[in-house]
C-alpha cells in the first residue's frame, strides 16, 4: 500500500550505495541470462528508450540489446545526455520530431528511466494517439521533488537552468501504463513512482535507482509487458 513507504527522501546509506549496488545488479543481470533468453519474443514493434537525467543512450545500450535481441525495433533518444527541457526542446518537440519519423508504422512503446520516464508520460498524455505503451522505471512523476535527495534537486535545476519541478501534468495518464520501482531506491522515493490510478500497472523489484536499467527483473517485467502488446 501507499501509506507503508515513507514519502521522505531516501535514506543517505541507500544514497551513498548508489555508487556500487549497479554494478552488482549488472553482474546479476548476466547471472539471470537463461531466464531472460526464455521471455516472448517480440514482433518487430517500435520501442524508444529514453535514458535518465544526464545520461545518455550508453546508460540503457543493456536494456536496448536485450529487447533487440527479442525481436523488437528499438531505438535510444539519440541527444545526448538526458537534461529534460534543454534537451528535448520545450514541450518536448525534439522527442516529438524523432516520433514522427516512425508515421506510418504504427503507434511506438515508451520506455524511460527515471527523467526519462517522466518525459515520456508528459508526451503520452499530449499525443495518446501515437503512443501505444509507457513504461517508467524509478520514475518520479507523482511528486513534487519535495522527497527527492536535495542534492539531486539542486543538480537537476544547476544543469537544467529549470526552477520548476519536473513534473508539470499529474492528470491520468490516457494510454496503458507500467511503472517500475525500487523500494530501496537511492536518489527518489518509491512514494513519487507510483500511480494511483486504479488501473495503473504498479511493480515493485530489489534494486538500485541507477541499476534500474540493468535489472534482470526489470527487464523480464518489461519483456512480458511487451508480449502482452503483442498477443
Amino acid at each position: 500500500m501507499y501509506d507503508e513507504v515513507s514519502a521522505g527522501p531516501p535514506s543517505l546509506a541507500l544514497t551513498f550505495a548508489e555508487a556500487f549496488r549497479p554494478s552488482l545488479e549488472l553482474a546479476t543481470l548476466f547471472a539471470a541470462a537463461p531466464l531472460l533468453w526464455a521471455a516472448p519474443r517480440g514482433d518487430g514493434r517500435k520501442v524508444l528508450v529514453l535514458p535518465g537525467f544526464s545520461l545518455d543512450d550508453t546508460s540503457t545500450y543493456c536494456l536496448r540489446s536485450y529487447l533487440t535481441f527479442l525481436g523488437y525495433h528499438v531505438s535510444g533518444l539519440g541527444m545526448g545526455p538526458n537534461f529534460g527541457d534543454r534537451t528535448l526542446g520545450s514541450d518536448s518537440r525534439r522527442l516529438g520530431a524523432k516520433i514522427d519519423g516512425h508515421r506510418g508504422e504504427g503507434k511506438i512503446i515508451l520506455i524511460g528511466h527515471s527523467l526519462g520516464g517522466v518525459v515520456a508520460r508528459q508526451y503520452a498524455r499530449r499525443h495518446p494517439d501515437q503512443i501505444e505503451r509507457v513504461i517508467c522505471l524509478g520514475s518520479p512523476f507523482a511528486g513534487d521533488e519535495t522527497s527527492m535527495n536535495e542534492g539531486v534537486v539542486w543538480l537537476r535545476r544547476h544543469m537544467t537552468g529549470e526552477d520548476r519541478s519536473i513534473v508539470t501534468d499529474r492528470s491520468p495518464l490516457p494510454v496503458p501504463h507500467t511503472v517500475i520501482y525500487s523500494r530501496s531506491d537511492g536518489v527518489v522515493s518509491p512514494f513519487d513512482c507510483r500511480d494511483s490510478a486504479e488501473d495503473a500497472d504498479n511493480i515493485e523489484v530489489p534494486g538500485s535507482h541507477i541499476g534500474l536499467v540493468v535489472n534482470a527483473a526489470a527487464f523480464r517485467i518489461i519483456a512480458e509487458r511487451l508480449a502482452q502488446i503483442a498477443a
